[in-house]
């Protein structure tokens, strides 16, 4: 009886009994052996003598699993042992072998539905939320957290979390490379708690024997393997290190989990690009449309203008704004008609894009509310100045050259701010003359001080270019430049040639120069010139 209750304690492999033993109450402690589920596998062997006793032990109520008929044979005894020893062995892994397949099959059927939930998920939040419930599940763990890096990459932040409370999660701040997640990210490779004998800066600091940072991998298309986070699972139920399976399908979910979010958040970057499109696009139509879409007529005086922005919107603009004066001297608008004036203008901002764009149009719409009110033109320069002194951003200006064309004595006035170099030619001499800017750029100072030469007549035959620096600065593949030497060659040329004509010479003559390299800044010229008579 002794040696029977120590068998919860220190279970054998095989018991051997005699069927006297006990007082004769053998029988009746195999029973009890059998019934009790602690030790109901134990394979018992009994001694009994031959006779209507051993008949009796092997009936099935007896619970015997062996009857040796006395005397016994030592090598048969041996056998015996050997045989029920290994039987029970065998019984164990089967009922080992089951355990892992069923836990295994709830693994399965915890990353199928998963894989189901995100596979047409539109939203980070609820997939973030999703797979940390998935990883909790999963592996029977109280504390799940899910990191990503930060905008800057330098460190790693919980996104979603199980089992930390709101101030835990937004106090994490890991550096990529310290700490046991951060070696997880950047090593690509998961630290366990197995990994408490590496090297100290390597160790975790998670105390227990259930720990894992798992790194996350975006593998879609198995093209790339993309870092995207670290999945970290701690506090695990009854405190069970992490087998190498386990750790495989929790790797399985990281794959899944990385994919996932890297599709939505290359979605959500492909939504914002076709987004940009579009308001690019808009943009680029916006100001389209503040170019003249006909040009007023000036009697005497032919005038044609052309812009290409190097991006969908440009920094460059140009405008022509024919009127009339009144009987009351007031200037009143006119599009494509007979004008008797015409304000023009050439601006250019320094860059390209949305930004200068934006600039660039502020500068029309202020021209045209200049002209209606029909101040002169120093003053509506010095006005400009001062608003564009106070709209514009520190190191951004605006060159702009504006002239004012009068039909009625057949006389242009200039007035360039950091517009140059401007281009006249005068065809009654048959000479060009390369001329300066009068001031500085609109928005470097508060005070522009503007001085307007005189009048400049306009003869039959001349030519009035300004052209941005876009079209000097043009360049081939081997990094040349157009050059003003060039302009000033083409002029001449085509002196007896309209204005759209000499536009479309120096167009052509730009991109063969060129050779299709693409342009790195705007290119707006407007050209005006007297006819003959």
């Amino acid at each position: 009886p002794e040696a029977l209750g120590l068998i919860e304690r220190i279970p054998p492999d095989v018991i051997v009994m005699d069927a006297a033993a006990c007082n004769g109450e053998g029988l009746a402690w195999t029973q009890r052996l059998k019934a009790d589920p602690a030790t109901c596998d134990i394979p018992v062997i009994m001694l009994a003598p031959t006779g209507d006793e051993l008949d009796a032990l092997a009936e099935p109520e007896s619970a015997v699993d062996e009857c040796l008929a006395k005397p016994i044979r030592d090598r048969e005894l041996l056998l015996r042992v050997r045989s029920a020893a290994r039987l029970r062995q065998h019984r164990g892994e089967l009922r080992d072998n089951r355990g892992l397949r069923g836990e295994q099959a709830r693994m399965w059927g915890a990353l199928v539905d998963f894989c189901r939930s995100v596979a047409k998920a539109v939203d980070l939040d609820a997939v973030l939320e999703q797979i940390v419930t998935t990883a909790a599940e999963m592996t029977c763990s109280r504390r799940v957290s899910l990191m990503l890096p930060d905008e800057s990459e330098q460190f790693l932040t919980i996104a979603k979390a199980i089992g930390f409370d709101d101030e835990t999660t937004a106090g994490v701040r890991v550096p990529i490379g310290d700490a046991v997640a951060g070696q997880a990210y950047a090593s690509g490779r998961p630290i366990t708690s197995a990994d408490n004998d590496g090297p100290p800066t390597c160790r975790p600091a998670y105390h227990g024997k259930s720990f894992v940072s798992m790194p996350i991998v975006s593998t879609m298309l198995n093209t790339t393997h993309q870092r995207v986070g670290v999945l970290n699972i701690t506090h695990r139920y009854g405190d069970q290190p992490f087998q190498d399976w386990e750790l495989e399908f929790i790797n399985l979910l990281g794959n899944v989990a990385g994919s996932a979010i890297d599709d939505i958040l290359w979605r959500r970057a492909r939504e914002s690009l076709l987004k940009l499109e579009r308001d690019l696009q808009l943009a680029r139509q916006i100001q389209q449309s503040t170019f003249p879409s006909r040009l007023p007529v000036l009697r005497g005086f032919q005038i044609d203008a052309w812009t290409e922005p190097a991006e969908e919107t440009g920094g460059d603009t140009y405008d022509v704004i024919g009127y009339q004066q009144d009987a009351d001297g007031r200037p009143i608008l006119v599009s494509a008609d007979q004008a008797d004036r015409a304000v023009l203008l050439l601006a250019d901002a320094t860059g390209h894009g949305i930004g200068p764009a934006l600039s660039v149009t502020q500068v029309r719409a202020m021209l045209r509310m200049a002209v209606r009110m029909q101040p002169e033109l120093t003053k509506i320069a010095r006005h400009m100045n001062e608003q564009l002194y106070a709209d514009l951003p520190q190191g951004r200006f605006i060159t702009a050259w504006l002239g004012e064309l009068d039909a009625t004595d057949n006389t242009l006035t200039s007035l360039s701010a950091g517009q140059a170099p401007i281009i006249r030619y005068d065809a009654a001499r048959d000479t060009l003359d390369v001329l300066a800017a009068n001031a500085m750029p609109f928005g470097i100072v508060a005070d522009l001080d503007i001085t307007i030469t005189d009048h400049i007549p306009m003869n039959a035959g001349d030519i009035f270019a300004v052209i941005s620096d876009g079209v000097f600065e043009a360049t081939d593949h081997a990094g040349r430049q157009f050059g003003t030497d060039r302009v000033i060659d083409l002029i001449p040329r085509h002196r007896h040639e309209s204005p759209t004509q000499i536009l479309a010479a120096l167009r052509e003559a730009v991109a063969k120069f060129t050779n299709g390299a693409p342009a790195a800044d705007d290119r707006t010229a407007i050209i005006v010139k007297r006819m003959q008579r």
